[in-house]
């Protein structure tokens, strides 16, 4: 059930008083009474970096959630600038035949990050992958977490369908998809969300 509440907006000092929409996503937050674990936020913990943008070696960057960052394609420093920035784990979504899965496997091993991989091979994604994704970004001790692929798309849809395992409304986990960098592989997101063609 969608409904309407006044919501006060103060943008750069001024007040704006408008309608906002509340979602199944807040409604199934507000049932469980719990934030999820990706979303919690712990003073003592260094957060994924906010913004869009954190390295040229890192392609693709977003911060899905205060403890998991997306990207494509980690360049030749782009491990070094993750660990710089502050990431615990990496998971690679890349299949293990893709240019640079071996060469980042044993870099993580020399730096002494903990590198998880879950390739994404096909355009339908595993529910066993979701199932190991979600294990890994619910543990408080691998936070934050940098997921990636080569384009940000393969991790962009893994996004959407952990969000919606978690309760979030399927269009709503699609959008946070989206401002992660789901594109191609919309479609079939889609279609394991069940949502109608675009």
């Amino acid at each position: 059930m969608t409904q309407q509440v006044s919501r006060r907006l103060f943008i750069a000092g001024a007040s704006f008083t408008g309608l906002a929409s509340t979602s199944t996503y807040s409604e199934a937050s507000s049932r469980s009474g719990r934030i999820s674990v990706p979303f919690h936020l712990n003073p003592r913990r260094k957060l994924a970096p906010f913004g869009s943008s954190v390295s040229s070696a890192i392609v693709h960057y977003n911060r899905a959630s205060p403890n998991v960052g997306t990207a494509g394609l980690l360049l030749e420093d782009g491990l070094e600038e993750a660990v710089a920035l502050g990431f615990k784990t990496i998971i690679d979504m890349r299949g293990g035949d893709e240019n640079g899965v071996a060469e980042e496997s044993g870099k993580a091993k020399r730096l002494g990050i903990p590198r998880f991989h879950l390739p994404i091979t096909t355009k339908m994604i595993d529910q066993d992958l979701i199932t190991r994704f979600a294990s890994i970004v619910e543990d408080l001790d691998q936070h934050p977490v940098l997921a990636h692929c080569v384009s940000a798309n393969r991790v962009s849809g893994m996004w959407a369908l952990y969000r919606a395992r978690c309760g979030v409304d399927p269009i709503v986990a699609l959008e946070e998809a989206r401002a992660c960098g789901l594109t191609s592989r919309e479609p079939a997101i889609r279609e394991m969300l069940k949502l109608p063609p675009a």
